[in-house]
C-alpha cells in the first residue's frame, strides 16, 4: 500500500500509471479491511478512511474525531491526520486545516521525520493566499525530509517550494527590482518555449523556477552559510531536475522531426534561438560551486594518487569526468547508476573511471574513497 501510495504522488510518473496504483492501493485496503487486522487502532481507522473515499465523509468524521481524541500519543498524529482528510472530503476547510495543524503539532512533538500533515496544510494555506507562513512550513517540510533523507517526498516538496518561491516574487515584484540577468532570461526562455504549444509552456515554467531556486541557493551558500554538504545536495537534485527538463525540450524537437521532418524542425530552430541549455553549463557551475566550498579538493585527490595518475588542472578550467565522479562521492553519491545519471554518462564509464582510479591509488585501493571523502 505504501508503494502505491508512492508511485500516486510521484510527479515524475505518467498520468496513467499514477491512476493505476491508485486504484491499485483501493483495492489491496479494501482487502486489508476485510481481513483480520490485528491491530486496534488500524481496525478503527482503515474502515473510516475507506469510508471517506468512497463518499461517506460526514459517517466517518464522528469515528475519526473519537479516535483522534482517545488514541495515544504515539498514533495521534495519524488519527489527527485522517480525520483532517474526512473534513476535507466533506468540503469543510476551517476544520480541514484545524485537524492538519494537530497532526503537524503531534509529528513535531515526537518526530518521525514525517511531516505529510505540515505539508498539506502549507498547500491549503498558499491556496489561501497566505505565502509568508506556506513558504515557512514548506520550508520546514523539505529541510526535514533533506535531513533524515526521506527520498520519497523530496522532490515533491521541492517543486511545492519551487511554486511558492514564485508566487512571493510575483506578489513583491512591484516593491522590488527583478535583476535585469534574470528579466531577460526568463523573457527569453519564455518567448523559446511559447512557440512550442501548451506541454513546452508547462515545462519553461518549470525550467525557470528551477533556474530561480538554483540561484536563490547560491546566494545562500555564499551570503547564510548553511550547512555545505546537505545544501549542495540539494542544489545537485534541483540541478539534474532541471537537466531532464531540458532534455524533455529535445525530446518535443525529435517529435517535431518525426511528425513534421526536417522543415518542421528548421522551422522550430529558427523560433529558438537560446537552444544551449546543455549539459556544459550546468557542470561549469558545479564545478564552480564545489571548488569553492572544498577548494583543497583537487590537491587532496592528488596527494592519494601516484605521480603520473595526477590530475592537472589549470585555474578557471572544468574538472575532468573522473574528478566529477569524486567530487559526486564526496558528496555522499556512490552507486554507479546515479553518478551516471548525474554526468550524464554510461554506467560503465563510470565504473571504469573508479577502478582505473582505485588501481592508480598510492593508498590501498580499498581505501581510496574512504579517504576522498575525509578531504
Amino acid at each position: 500500500m505504501l508503494l502505491y501510495a508512492t508511485e500516486a504522488i510521484d510527479e515524475t510518473l505518467p498520468q496513467d500509471v499514477r491512476d493505476n496504483s491508485i486504484k491499485k492501493r483501493y483495492e489491496m485496503r479494501r482487502q486489508y479491511i476485510a481481513s483480520s487486522l490485528g491491530d486496534p487502532f488500524e481496525a478503527v481507522r482503515r474502515p473510516a478512511i475507506q469510508m471517506y473515499e468512497d463518499g461517506n465523509a460526514t459517517e466517518a468524521i464522528p469515528i475519526l474525531k473519537n479516535l483522534a481524541e482517545t488514541s495515544e500519543p504515539g498514533l495521534k498524529a495519524h488519527a489527527c491526520y485522517s480525520l483532517a482528510k474526512a473534513f476535507q472530503a466533506a468540503g469543510m476547510r476551517e476544520e480541514t486545516e484545524y485537524w492538519f495543524a494537530q497532526s503537524a503539532i503531534e509529528s513535531i512533538l515526537r518526530p518521525s521525520g514525517e511531516h505529510l500533515a505540515l505539508y498539506e496544510l502549507s498547500m491549503m494555506l498558499f491556496d489561501d493566499q497566505n505565502l509568508k507562513r506556506a513558504l515557512a512550513y514548506n520550508q520546514a517540510v523539505l529541510e526535514s525530509e533533506l535531513e533524515s533523507h526521506y527520498n520519497i517526498w523530496i522532490i515533491n516538496s521541492a517543486s511545492s517550494q519551487l511554486g511558492i518561491v514564485n508566487a512571493v516574487l510575483l506578489r513583491e515584484k512591484h516593491q522590488k527590482k527583478v535583476s535585469i540577468i534574470i528579466t531577460i532570461v526568463i523573457s527569453l526562455l519564455s518567448l523559446i518555449f511559447f512557440a512550442t504549444g501548451l506541454v513546452a509552456i508547462r515545462q519553461a515554467q518549470k525550467i525557470k523556477a528551477a533556474d530561480a531556486e538554483i540561484r536563490l541557493m547560491n546566494h545562500r551558500l555564499e551570503e547564510a552559510g548553511k550547512i555545505k554538504e546537505g545544501y549542495v545536495f540539494r542544489y545537485i537534485i534541483l540541478s539534474s531536475q532541471y537537466l531532464r527538463m531540458v532534455e524533455d525540450y529535445r525530446h518535443g524537437l525529435r517529435i517535431t522531426l518525426k511528425e513534421e521532418g526536417i522543415e518542421g524542425l528548421k522551422k522550430e530552430l529558427r523560433q529558438n534561438e537560446i537552444k544551449n541549455l546543455n549539459s556544459r553549463q550546468f557542470y561549469a557551475i558545479f564545478d564552480e560551486t564545489f571548488l569553492g566550498i572544498f577548494p583543497d579538493f583537487v590537491s587532496h585527490v592528488n596527494s592519494l594518487l601516484k605521480e603520473e595518475a595526477r590530475f592537472q588542472i589549470k585555474e578557471g578550467k572544468e574538472l575532468p569526468t573522473g574528478l566529477r565522479i569524486l567530487a559526486a562521492i564526496k558528496l555522499g553519491i556512490t552507486d554507479c547508476g546515479k553518478i551516471a545519471e548525474f554526468l550524464d554518462c554510461a554506467v560503465s564509464s563510470v565504473y571504469t573511471h573508479r577502478s582505473r582510479m582505485r588501481h592508480a591509488a598510492a593508498c590501498a585501493p580499498e581505501d581510496f574513497e574512504r579517504l576522498v571523502t575525509e578531504a
